[in-house]
C-alpha cells in the first residue's frame, strides 16, 4: 500500500515473486520448463481486481499485461510478448501475442490455441505477430521464421515466412472433420542429423532399421488430415 506521489490516492497492490523451484510448466515451447529448472516469476496485480492492471514477468522469456474483467461487462484484454519488453498496448478485447522468441513451438500452441477457441476456457485470440529464431514445428527446427495469425469464424489462417518455410496455413476448429490447408511458395523440410558415435563424430548414414522406423514416437492417428 502506498503512493505514486506525495500528494496521490493510496494504492494496492500485490506483488508476487518465485523462483518456480520444483514447479514444472507443461507448456509449448518457451514457457516449458522441468522441475528443476529456476525461471524467475514477478506479477504485479492492482487491488481491488475490478479492470485492474496485472502484469506478469517471467524470467527473459515472456512478458505479459492484462486488463482484468470489470464489473460492468469490460472483458478481459491482454498482451503477451516474448522477451524482456513489457508490452504498452492492449486489444480492446481478447489476447495478442507478439514478440521474438528464441525457440517457440509453433505446432504445440496452434494445438492450444484451436482447442481452446470457443470453449470458454480461454481468452478470445485477437491475433499473433512473432518472429523465432528457432520454430519448431512437430519438433523439426525451421530457423527465423515470421509467423501471424489471425482468427477466422471457422478457426485460424496462418502465414508464416522464412527461409526454408513459406505459405499460407488454414486450421480449422474441428481438425477431425476438416484437417489442415496448406498453400506454400516453398518447403525445405529438415534433414534428420546424421548417427554419432560416443565422442560425437558422424558415422555413416546407412538409414533407419524397420525397428526404428516404425518406433517415430507418433501415432499416425493422432495426425490431423492435411
Amino acid at each position: 500500500i502506498g503512493r505514486d506521489a506525495a500528494n496521490a490516492p493510496l494504492r494496492q497492490r500485490l506483488t508476487i515473486d518465485s523462483g518456480l523451484q520444483s514447479i514444472a510448466i507443461k507448456l509449448p515451447a518457451p514457457l516449458d520448463k522441468p522441475a528443476g529448472l529456476m525461471m524467475p516469476l514477478h506479477v504485479v496485480l492492482g487491488l481491488p481486481t475490478d479492470s485492474a492492471d496485472l502484469q506478469v514477468s517471467l524470467d527473459g522469456v515472456m512478458r505479459a499485461r492484462f486488463r482484468l474483467p470489470g464489473g460492468y461487462g469490460e472483458p478481459l484484454a491482454g498482451t503477451v510478448a516474448l522477451g524482456d519488453r513489457m508490452p504498452d498496448t492492449l486489444p480492446v478485447q481478447g489476447l495478442r501475442v507478439q514478440g521474438h522468441g528464441g525457440r517457440v513451438d509453433v505446432s504445440g500452441w496452434i494445438q492450444q490455441v484451436v482447442g481452446g477457441q470457443g470453449s470458454g476456457a480461454a481468452p478470445t485470440l485477437e491475433g499473433i505477430d512473432i518472429t523465432a529464431d528457432h520454430a519448431l514445428l512437430f519438433d523439426n527446427d525451421f530457423p527465423d521464421l515470421h509467423m501471424q495469425v489471425k482468427p477466422k469464424s471457422d478457426g485460424l489462417g496462418i502465414d508464416a515466412d522464412g527461409a526454408t518455410l513459406s505459405g499460407h496455413f488454414d486450421v480449422p476448429k474441428d481438425l477431425d472433420k476438416r484437417g489442415i490447408t496448406a498453400r506454400l511458395k516453398r518447403l525445405y523440410w529438415p534433414k534428420a542429423e546424421p548417427p554419432r558415435d560416443a565422442s560425437g563424430k558422424a558415422l555413416p548414414d546407412t538409414g533407419p532399421t524397420p525397428q526404428q522406423a516404425a518406433n517415430t514416437g507418433v501415432n499416425p492417428a493422432s495426425l490431423p488430415p492435411f
